[in-house]
């Protein structure tokens, strides 16, 4: 069940990164559909927004209004063994820098906990209240082919003003680790 979760993610990322590339929506957008003509031409019409701008403006999910909730993403280069800068905050939780690093090899046993692939980041809540959060990394090569990914949700609520760092393992996907040239990194932050 894992691996399909983060093959639907890895997907999304790709849907979205080829949507921003682009500059347009996605394709399940639908274009607003042209109301019809007033019946007196005297009557000044009203402006309106292009349907691309109306097409394009998020609605809102009465599912998820009741719980506040903030997901953002940002590509980084990769680099092993390097801190790079990432800036990455949603709700007052921010991610500044990452860090790829290998720890006892590639390993391809993944009961072996705390070895192999890993990732680094040094996490801080800026609110005024406790936060809850996930972090998710996808590795891509030159081609923009998936070679890996990983995901952990932070074990209990982050306080104001409170530090630590988030360790991620890769731990099935990741034979082809060495062959990363970019991230995808995704923080999605909740109550």
């Amino acid at each position: 069940m894992r691996s399909s979760w983060i093959a639907a993610f890895a997907a999304g990322l790709l849907m979205a990164g080829a949507a921003a590339c682009s500059g347009g929506a996605p394709e399940t957008a639908k274009a607003a559909e042209p109301k019809p003509a007033e019946a007196t031409s005297a009557a000044k019409p009203a402006e309106e927004k292009p349907a691309e701008e109306k097409a394009a403006e998020p609605k809102p999910d009465p599912a998820s209004s009741s719980r506040s909730r903030e997901t953002v993403s940002k590509k980084v280069a990769f680099e092993n063994e390097k801190w790079l800068p990432l800036d990455l905050a949603a709700e007052g939780i921010e991610l500044k820098e990452i860090r790829f690093a290998v720890e006892g090899g590639i390993n391809f046993n993944p009961l072996r906990a705390g070895k192999g692939p890993q990732v680094f980041m040094p996490v801080k809540n800026t609110s005024d209240h406790g936060m809850k959060f996930a972090v998710a990394v996808a590795l891509f090569d030159a081609g923009g082919g998936l070679v890996g990914a990983t995901e952990v949700t932070y074990g209990g609520t982050l306080d104001p003003g409170e530090s630590n760092e988030v360790k991620l393992t890769f731990r099935d996907v990741k034979r082809r680790f060495f062959d990363a040239k970019s991230a995808q990194v995704a923080l999605e932050t909740y109550k």
